[in-house]
């Protein structure tokens, strides 16, 4: 396990307090720093194409579960399920979805399995999954550049598999989806289409619609966006082409509203590839967090009821532009994980009080620079 050389300056909080780069051994945290109650799991695809999970901060070492599951660094996705078990999502070899879950004979390790049918999407590709109170709901892009969706009742178990749910065509094939509970528990999911225009997809009668939400060209087709729960709908985060970070809202009513947007950074902040990620903390405050163009994790929130320029929160050169980047809250912690340069993984920590940001660097040579990662709270 190695660490962070350096403090670093202080930067702006998502809570409107300042925060210092520390230096902390993983599994070992500061004592000002409240037990979480809750477990956070991170899992990623490694080089051998083999499953990697770690606890933490209990036991970050990646442990690798038996058999090849997907190609090496493939995307991925993590839920809890009712029970508050693990339940764990790629598109594996075959071109179809793979679930993981504790095996159910004896609870221990994960078992895997391929719902559905094969060569639905490109294989390692993107792939979401959302909690949703006693269900999972699980999205990709698929070959035929249709969205496709699962859905898991009370537990993650073999099942019809995937079905498009959108006309074919509208999504780049494996490009990103997000999904967001709105706030009233029921889930939609977002992304940038081929003529680079936001849609959303909703269910508020159990029917999935498709709703353009956006111009065309406000984004790269195929590009990441990211969402996050607020009080009215949520929040769509999203890149433009010339580099800005902009959000606009999505409401939880079935109608799209006149657009509009606001725009968090200039342009030239995020690079072309740029894989941007949120969260609504407890306090309400939104953040997102996203790898600038020197290789930093940055962040920017609107805890001052403005939003905040984006700040750099890590030393440079340690993440790939393009990796993708999973965020969770735990309790009041607010965990990111990314897989890094030299083939680290790579957690950050906040403490909201005292407010500070810690950077563990735990040492994996069985993974990938910018390989997919997720983080869950169980």
């Amino acid at each position: 396990m190695t660490r962070t050389p350096t403090r670093r300056p202080r930067i702006t909080s998502a809570v409107g307090a300042t925060l210092a780069l520390a230096v902390s051994a993983l599994g070992a945290p500061p004592a000002q720093a409240a037990p979480a109650s809750s477990s956070v799991v991170a899992v990623a695809v490694g080089a051998d194409g083999r499953l990697y999970s770690s606890l933490i901060p209990a036991a970050p070492n990646p442990v690798p579960t038996n058999g090849v599951i997907a190609p090496p660094g493939a995307g991925i996705s993590a839920a809890t399920q009712a029970n508050g078990g693990l339940a764990v999502f790629t598109i594996g070899t075959q071109g179809g979805l793979v679930a993981g879950r504790p095996n159910p004979a004896s609870g221990i390790g994960l078992v895997f399995f391929a719902d559905g049918p094969s060569n639905l999407a490109p294989p390692g590709g993107n792939v979401t999954a959302l909690s949703s109170l006693s269900d999972i709901h699980v999205f990709f892009a698929g070959y035929d550049g249709a969205i496709y969706h699962t859905r898991y009742y009370q537990l993650v178990g073999p099942g019809s598999g995937p079905r498009a749910i959108t006309p074919v065509g509208i999504a780049r094939p494996g490009a990103p989806v997000a999904a967001v509970l709105l706030p009233n528990r029921t889930p939609a999911a977002v992304f940038a289409g081929t003529n680079g225009a936001l849609f959303a997809l909703t269910a508020p009668n159990g029917t999935w619609t498709t709703r353009q939400i956006s111009p065309t060209g406000v984004t790269t087709p195929g590009s990441t966006v990211a969402a996050a729960t607020t009080a009215t709908g949520a929040a769509v985060f999203f890149t433009s082409p010339d580099g800005a970070l902009l959000a606009t809202a999505l409401s939880a009513a079935s109608v799209t509203p006149p657009w509009q947007y606001q725009v968090i950074s200039g342009p030239g902040t995020l690079p072309a590839g740029a894989r941007p990620v949120a969260a609504r903390l407890p306090n309400g405050t939104l953040e997102v967090a996203f790898a600038g163009q020197d290789g930093a994790l940055w962040t920017a929130s609107n805890a001052s009821g403005n939003w905040s320029a984006p700040q750099a929160a890590t030393q440079p050169g340690i993440i790939a532009t393009t990796a993708p980047i999973s965020l969770t809250i735990a309790d009041e912690f607010l965990w990111v994980a990314w897989c890094g340069n030299d083939e680290v993984w790579i957690f950050g920590k906040r403490w909201p009080v005292p407010p500070r940001w810690d950077v563990y660097r735990v040492t994996a040579f069985s993974f990938r620079v910018g390989a997919g990662i997720a983080l869950v709270t169980l």
